[in-house]
């Protein structure tokens, strides 16, 4: 995974409704409204599982 690269995605719907993802440094980055850490973290998961898939 740490090859990968997740370019720079923001969905924002409101002043706490909001999240974004990338990578950077090989790491992966969230951040998110107070509501949001659900979509987030599903964002991160599909990332991961696509990186699982092509190895397998």
């Amino acid at each position: 995974m740490t090859d990968r690269e997740y370019p720079r995605q923001r969905v924002t719907r409101g002043e706490h409704d909001w999240v974004m993802a990338w990578t950077s440094e090989r790491t992966f980055h969230i951040a998110c409204g107070p509501g949001n850490l659900t979509e987030a973290l599903s964002m991160f998961r599909t990332w991961a599982s696509e990186d699982v898939a092509g190895v397998l």
